[in-house]
């Protein structure tokens, strides 16, 4: 066809179609179809998504509305479904949010336009899937009567259609109010079976008589916990069981008294048992009847819930002063049966109340004497192990207790880590003890010494090293810190150790030192050295009688109080004609000031004060100590006697007092604690003392 025919008949068409438009009022742009775009899924929540959408020519082809059309059955969703429309008409990019939604539904979603003709244009459909919601479960109640081991109670996940349902169960405790998932160490959790309607879960392997808080715990797809709150709870029924084994714990008290003692044992099922206690009686022969439940013995007896340890320290009351008692352990079950222990503990009584003393828990150590580590802090008494063992085969234990006597109970506390050792410095300074020097032998030459020093702190019941003493020091020559029995006292924030003796050139005797050790415990520790007598003007007597080793000593106010003791072996050997007996007298009481240096003889013990000297030697020995309590310090000899030193009254002569006699006949250690004492002897017994 001829180009211009082509020409004239795309012209005809165009007027007649213009004409035709007059004619009918149709707006040509009408015409020309929109360009509507679903663009992205910018959120997808539980109950709502959020979509964009544009119409790309409305300049060209002008709209009424547009937005987004959707629905969850019609794959292409149209107006006539669900749509929500643009705030504009202009077509830009716009962001529409879908709401009131269902939770875990797959929703079709697309763009429209509706021309100015009211003729609908769609865009691209997208497939959107909703949110899964929080998992909600209900806590219900216990299905029946919980038994003595096991329950049943009941759990239902609410929304169990609209999420991943991954696990559900209930979680319990006997401990925790709220039992959680993963389970605590007290708390246990079941899995339930189903899909999370009502169910009922067994708890099992629960312990009698016991009270229960449960709840129902879900977990879903993504791993979100929820739980059924609020909790609720049971309590098991008592055990059924009889008991079937009653066992001592130790064929020993624990604690022994005067009119009572303590000992330990445990049954098998403790939930079972309704009373207990122990058939005692004072006949050995008696004991085989005791355990087979033959004998009608005395019964002391407790009805009563058995602790759910099943182990009780269970104190025999009402029984008689120094008296020898066997005792079989029994308890008693529901059904009536009576099930006996198939040993017995065997002891004796001690002594009760002695005017001013009072019995109490025997002393853990081997026994007590004046080389025993003692001190005081915070109201408790420490006493460190002394030793066992004769001769060259003697030597020294490194434990350390504690006694409360609030509870007048003992407790071991952490093991000594240096040396064991005896006659050391003790002193306490700002809640910690020092323990300084001390020797290692008792018999045998040369004796072998521990020049260095420790701190204990109670707080956290632990050790800690000191620097060691220095060996020389300007004054005098020799190994001055290879010294045992000093003086303790504390003075200026620095513990001390006064004289004290060690090595002499004679491998065969020791030497008396004039000399005095200062350890300041800030940091590791630093270390002072003096001499005391070094010019003053004493005689040999004064001299050897002021320099001592192993007393007894105090300290008050501004002094040092010390007496007793020992001095050298043997002065010959260091070529002092000195009479042993004639110039150093153990019954004098000397006084130190730490302050001023002075040094004074206070006072002297009466001849009839036993200061533990044998026929032959008339020297004094190291098993007398005192302690003080108020104003006054009392002062033991070894014939049990107390002698009352009055701090206050100017007269600080020692009185005999009959009244305050030692309660055993033997030597021990002791010391004051607020407004009593504490005081054990070699035998092992503790007293407290009270003025």
């Amino acid at each position: 066809m001829p180009s211009f025919l082509r020409t004239l008949i795309v012209s005809v068409s165009l007027a007649l179609l213009l004409a035709n438009c007059a004619k009918w009022k149709v707006n040509p742009y009408d015409l020309v179809p929109q360009v509507v775009q679903t663009l992205d899924v910018t959120s997808t929540g539980t109950t709502s998504i959020q979509i964009s959408c544009r119409v790309t020519n409305v300049s060209s082809a002008p709209i009424k509305e547009y937005g987004i059309a959707y629905s969850a059955s019609n794959k292409e969703p149209t107006t006539q479904d669900t749509k929500v429309r643009a705030a504009t008409t202009d077509g830009s990019a716009t962001t529409i949010t879908l709401g009131n939604l269902q939770p875990k539904t797959t929703y079709y979603c697309r763009a429209y336009a509706i021309s100015a003709a009211d003729v609908p244009v769609y865009g691209e459909t997208k497939t959107v899937t909703t949110g899964e919601p929080a998992p909600v479960v209900e806590t219900l109640d216990v299905v029946g009567t919980p038994g003595s081991t096991s329950a049943q109670v009941q759990c239902r996940v609410t929304n169990a259609s609209l999420i991943a349902l991954k696990e559900f169960g209930i979680a319990y405790s006997s401990k925790n109010a709220l039992p959680t998932v993963p389970a605590l160490p007290d708390d246990g959790v079941v899995k339930a079976t189903g899909p999370g309607s009502l169910t009922a879960v067994t708890l099992a392997g629960l312990l009698p008589n016991t009270t229960y808080n449960y709840r129902a715990y879900v977990i879903n797809g993504a791993g979100t916990v929820a739980y059924g709150d609020p909790s609720k709870s049971f309590k098991t029924a008592a055990e059924a069981a009889t008991i079937n084994a009653v066992m001592l714990v130790s064929d020993k008290p624990s604690q022994l008294g005067n009119v009572s003692a303590t000992v330990s044992f445990k049954v098998d099922k403790p939930a079972a048992v309704t009373e207990y206690g122990f058939v005692i009686t004072a006949d050995p022969n008696q004991v085989n009847q005791l355990m087979n439940g033959t004998a009608a013995p005395i019964r002391k007896s407790v009805t009563g819930a058995f602790p759910a340890n099943g182990t009780i320290d269970f104190e025999i009351k009402d029984l008689n002063e120094n008296s020898v008692y066997y005792a079989v352990a029994y308890a008693k079950d529901a059904a009536g049966k009576t099930t006996f222990s198939k040993e017995f503990a065997g002891f004796q009584t001690k002594y009760g109340q002695r005017g001013n003393w009072r019995q109490l828990a025997n002393l853990p150590t081997e026994r007590a004497y004046t080389y025993n580590p003692l001190f005081t802090i915070n109201g408790k008494v420490y006493v460190g192990s002394q030793g066992r063992g004769i001769s060259s085969d003697y030597y020294y234990l490194k434990q350390l207790y504690e006694y409360d006597p609030q509870t007048n109970l003992w407790t071991q506390k952490k093991d000594f880590p240096g040396t064991g050792r005896r006659e050391p410095t003790v002193a306490v300074l700002n809640n910690k003890a020092y323990i300084m020097f001390g020797t290692t032998t008792n018999t045998g030459s040369p004796k072998t010494y521990t020049p260095d020093a420790w701190e204990y702190d109670p707080a956290g019941d632990s050790w800690r090293k000191m620097t060691d003493p220095p060996v020389t020091a300007p004054g005098g020559t020799g190994a001055y810190n290879q010294q045992a029995g000093g003086i303790p006292f504390v003075y200026n924030n620095r513990v001390h150790s006064l004289f004290g003796r060690g090595s002499s050139t004679s491998g065969s005797f020791t030497n008396l030192y004039n000399s005095q050790y200062a350890l300041d415990p800030t940091g590791s520790g630093a270390w002072e050295m003096s001499f005391p007598l070094v010019g003053k003007t004493l005689s040999i007597a004064e001299t050897y009688s002021i320099m001592r080793s192993g007393t007894f000593s105090f300290q008050y106010g501004d002094w040092v109080y010390y007496g007793g003791g020992v001095a050298v072996s043997e002065y010959t050997a260091l070529g002092v004609n000195v009479n042993y007996g004639k110039d150093f007298d153990s019954r004098q009481i000397w006084g130190y000031n730490p302050k001023t240096k002075e040094i004074k003889k206070i006072a002297r013990l009466l001849d009839t004060f036993n200061d533990c000297s044998d026929p032959v030697a008339t020297g004094g020995r190291m098993a007398n100590f005192a302690f003080v309590v108020g104003s006054k310090a009392y002062i033991t000899d070894c014939s049990s006697q107390m002698w009352v030193m009055d701090l206050t009254s100017g007269n600080f002569t020692p009185q005999l007092s009959t009244a305050l006699r030692n309660p055993a006949p033997t030597t021990g250690i002791g010391v004051g604690v607020g407004n009593k004492a504490y005081f054990g002897l070699r035998n092992g017994d503790w007293w407290e003392f009270t003025p």
